[in-house]
């Protein structure tokens, strides 16, 4: 926002008041003519779920929304500020007691926020969609306690060296640091409240959001294949490009890649260096590592 021209900023603030306008309507359930002619209701949904599934505090005090141009939805993303997440905020903890969703109980959520999801959420048909999305993940445990903390795991192995000197550095494990609701005194603790976390947090978002089977879900039908994506010499190659939003950046945020659609079936991004890239298709970010 420091780099665009006034006309661009003016256009942007305009189009998202109007957004407003439509959700406060009397018509915003409409398919038409409401809120989800302005806004895409899955990136929401998604985002959504990340930001309960963590417990985090600030899912609507630190929220982006972007909109391609040419398109006439704001899209809800990326992901970010996670330090108050996952019982690791005094004011929230332990948040699997809450009787409701973080947002809406001891979350902090900017300006109007929680009005704004509480009149999404009012939507039968957002929350029909919700639970669609919540049990697509959750089918045959592919998003579950056990994936995640066996993804933790990995994590650790790979982090030892890093934790170790951190905690050199920075001896806080015996120290209460501010919003800290416990002191577990070592690393290993610290884990043990995430995991333990997860594993409550699942049983109580499966209560909440409700699990349907998922042979009764109408997924969105797609004509187009999903990309493939993987590297070579120092090249990241996208297979079924074609009319994907794609954009690739280095971890520094700088994009080496941008396009609207792309007609190719293939395209080739040169890389400046190995290590570690973003590439965004559809709005959905992830990693890759090129050597």
């Amino acid at each position: 926002d420091d780099e665009i021209v006034w006309q661009q900023r003016n256009y942007i603030e305009t189009y998202f008041n109007e957004m407003e306008n439509i959700l406060y309507s009397a018509n915003y359930k409409d398919l038409n003519i409401g809120y989800r002619s302005r806004l895409d209701l899955d990136t929401f949904l998604k985002h959504f779920i990340v930001g309960e599934l963590a417990g985090n505090t600030d899912t609507y005090w630190s929220v982006y929304m972007y909109k391609y141009r040419l398109d006439d939805h704001f899209y809800t993303g990326p992901i970010w500020d996670f330090d108050l997440a996952f019982d690791n905020d005094s004011r929230t903890y332990p948040i699997n007691n809450l009787g409701d969703y973080i947002y809406a109980t001891n979350g902090s959520c900017a300006g109007n926020m929680r009005g704004f999801v509480n009149r999404i959420l009012s939507d039968t048909k957002a929350l029909d969609r919700l639970s669609d999305i919540w049990s697509i993940a959750r089918k045959n445990n592919y998003l579950s306690a056990d994936s995640l903390i066996e993804l933790m795991d990995r994590y650790v192995e790979e982090m030892d060296a890093s934790q170790t000197l951190n905690f050199i550095r920075w001896p806080i494990l015996n120290t209460y640091v501010h919003l800290n609701p416990r002191v577990y005194g070592s690393y290993q603790g610290e884990l043990n409240n995430v995991k333990n976390y997860l594993r409550n947090r699942f049983t109580w978002l499966d209560n909440k959001i409700g699990l349907k089977e998922v042979t009764e879900i109408d997924e969105e039908p797609t004509s187009q294949q999903e990309c493939i994506v993987f590297t070579e010499k120092n090249i990241i190659i996208v297979k079924n490009a074609s009319e994907k939003r794609i954009i690739i950046y280095s971890v520094d945020g700088k994009i080496l890649y941008s396009n609207e659609s792309v007609d190719a079936e293939t395209i080739n991004v040169p890389t400046p260096n190995n290590g570690l890239y973003i590439i965004n298709i559809d709005g959905i970010s992830q990693k890759i590592f090129v050597k």
